[in-house]
């Protein structure tokens, strides 16, 4: 073994220890045990004892995912690590059973050949890395390296390495912590729906680091990817706009309308405490990354997000009659995602317009019956206050707005707010006489409800306060 190279054993950090990514390589590896098997340990560990090579005295290392794999006879145990700093590489440890001898092998593919290995192991010589794989990775990691990103293989990969054309759609679970381990996100947990970033390549995505690093990986690896501020400093707007997502919500709301660069020198706040700490002391950041699929361009449907300008211009009147379409089918929740698409792809359009021009305006105009849709949907489930939110804002630019001002004022009533809902009704009749036998039954409908509630109310109270009956003495 070359004295440059040492073992060494460490605890695993932090985000090491997350349930939700220690399942997920569990799943990988297929778990199991007994011979012949393979399995997935922690950092250095082995289940049979064995003689270690003397460590030398320089260089740092730091393991990844150690493989075992018994046939009774001998023993092959394999990981990938990385020196830091320096390239990546691939070891073959292996021994024999009788007499116990422990051999490591720092370059499997130019020590032994493919041939050779597969006598002594079989199926194990599967752990070999080819010369030229082996080149590939430790230009690679020089690469990320020199650019400020240091790359921690968790789990590897499945295949041969994939190119990464533009236009390529990849889907990931990622996990963004500061270096002392504090999880920032977690797409595994955020909002409870445990959905997966997808991202098109070459489409200038905001955090471009996300883009160089997955070029780096393998379909179904996880990769750990400490990365230098210089890449980070966008990071806490496009962490709001995911946390938007996942709440529901408009993934730009609470920006303003500036480029990044200028958010970030501004002090306007993000809404989340941890994102304007970020935001005002910009620092690196650890990206988890388990790459789930890769699809090449052309094997799948284009997000709306995704398109060009004029794509999405195209689409958002199919996009609205499919709503339509769902909602008089009762799909409601369906008919909900599709509003919520439409006005999501108008509002990024808007974002590249300065508000009240023209072409603002225009987009305002075809956002507001989409969104007007998305509150009926959201009447129906019971998403008051949102209601009242959006109709506010639709009010606040179109004061003539019968619509807006007709969900408000059901929604008021739903919420018990009677002085508004009467105040909404009533200018529902001044916008538009035609409503008068709606607006009466909406009215008679409240009316019936604050009753009900009332005498319910003086059931529940009734003797609280009164006297307890005197009761009979004897003297």
């Amino acid at each position: 073994m070359p004295s440059c190279w040492r073992e060494t054993r460490r605890e695993p950090c932090p985000t090491e220890k997350a349930e939700g990514w220690k399942a997920r390589d569990k799943d990988r590896e297929g778990g199991g045990g007994g011979g012949g098997g393979e399995m997935t340990f922690g950092p250095l560990s082995f289940s049979k004892p064995q003689t270690h090579p003397s460590p030398a005295a320089t260089g740092s290392l730091e393991h990844s995912n150690l493989k075992y794999q018994d046939n009774g006879s001998s023993i092959a145990v394999s990981y990938p690590v990385i020196f830091s700093p320096g390239p990546q590489e691939a070891l073959l440890f292996f021994m024999s059973r009788t007499p116990l001898e422990f051999f490591v092998v720092i370059n499997p593919g130019a020590l032994w050949s493919h041939t050779s290995l597969s006598t002594v192991f079989g199926k194990h010589s599967s752990f070999v890395v080819k010369p030229e794989t082996r080149s590939r990775m430790e230009e690679e990691a020089r690469k990320l390296f020199e650019e400020g990103i240091r790359k921690k293989l968790v789990s590897p990969g499945k295949g041969e390495t994939l190119s990464f054309p533009n236009g390529t759609k990849v889907v990931f679970h990622y996990r963004t912590s500061l270096c002392d381990g504090t999880v920032l996100d977690d797409s595994r947990t955020m909002g409870g729906q445990s959905k997966p970033m997808e991202l098109i390549l070459g489409k200038k995505f905001k955090l471009a680091v996300w883009e160089r690093v997955i070029i780096t990986m393998k379909e179904k690896e996880v990769s750990e990817f400490t990365c230098d501020t210089k890449h980070t400093a966008l990071y806490p707007l496009v962490s709001q706009s995911l946390r938007n997502i996942s709440a529901g919500k408009d993934p730009l709301e609470g920006q303003r309308h500036c480029c990044g660069i200028a958010q970030i020198h501004s002090h306007h706040s993000l809404g989340h405490k941890d994102l304007d700490q970020l935001q005002a002391s910009p620092q690196p950041l650890v990206f988890t990354i388990d790459l789930l699929e890769v699809l090449p361009p052309g094997s799948f449907q284009l997000d709306v997000w995704a398109m060009t300008d004029e794509e999405k211009l195209q689409l958002v009147p199919q996009i609205h009659e499919e709503g339509n379409l769902l909602f008089k089918q009762g799909k409601i929740k369906e008919a909900t995602d599709k509003y919520y698409n439409g006005i999501a792809c108008l509002k990024n359009l808007q974002m590249k317009e300065h508000p009240g021009d023209e072409a603002w305006v225009k987009l305002d105009l075809m956002i507001t019956p989409l969104l007007l849709n998305y509150c009926q949907c959201k009447l129906l489930q019971g998403q008051y206050y949102e209601v009242i939110e959006h109709c506010t804002s639709v009010i606040f630019k179109y004061e003539d707005n019968v619509k807006a001002f007709y969900k408000r004022a059901k929604a008021h009533a739903a919420v018990w707010n009677e002085t508004e809902a009467r105040a909404d009704f009533a200018k529902v009749l001044d916008l538009d006489p035609s409503l008068e036998q709606s607006v009466a039954k909406e009215l008679r409908a409240m009316e019936e409800r604050i009753r009900s509630k009332e005498k319910e109310e003086k059931g529940r109270y009734k003797g609280l306060f009164s006297p307890p009956p005197a009761t009979a003495t004897t003297g």
